[in-house]
């Protein structure tokens, strides 16, 4: 191994789910509001949070019903989300974590989700 990359940085990065098709994993379509409705999401956790396990498992058959990567982060491991969010986790993003939409925390909110979900069109 050479040292750099999520797993010598402590696992910090995790896949929940497989990763999207290859073809649309970094593209994104427009939403309602005509903002980007990305691919590829992140859910901002703690490695002992219970709430984040059941967002993650609440999350995970939803995302993998649209196709939509998600990147796990253990705030703990990154001083400026865990400035930045602090007791708020978990957190789901559209997107990334620096730049994304924040979609909920604390708890999943499916209604969000859905909608933000139904945004992403399959693209061929």
């Amino acid at each position: 191994m050479s040292g750099d990359g999520p797993a010598a940085r402590g696992g910090r990065r995790r896949h929940l789910l497989s990763p999207a098709l290859p073809t649309a994993g970094s593209r994104s379509t427009p939403d309602a509001d005509g903002a980007a409705a990305p691919r590829r999401w992140t859910l901002l956790v703690r490695s002992w949070c219970h709430l984040c396990d059941e967002m993650r498992d609440a999350l995970q058959p939803m995302l993998d019903a649209r196709g939509v990567e998600c990147v796990e982060i253990d705030v703990d491991s990154d001083p400026v989300l865990d400035a930045r969010f602090g007791e708020r986790v978990p957190v789901l993003i559209a997107g990334d974590a620096a730049d994304g939409r924040e979609i909920c925390h604390l708890s999943l909110d499916p209604a969000e989700v859905q909608a933000a979900l139904a945004a992403i069109t399959e693209i061929r």
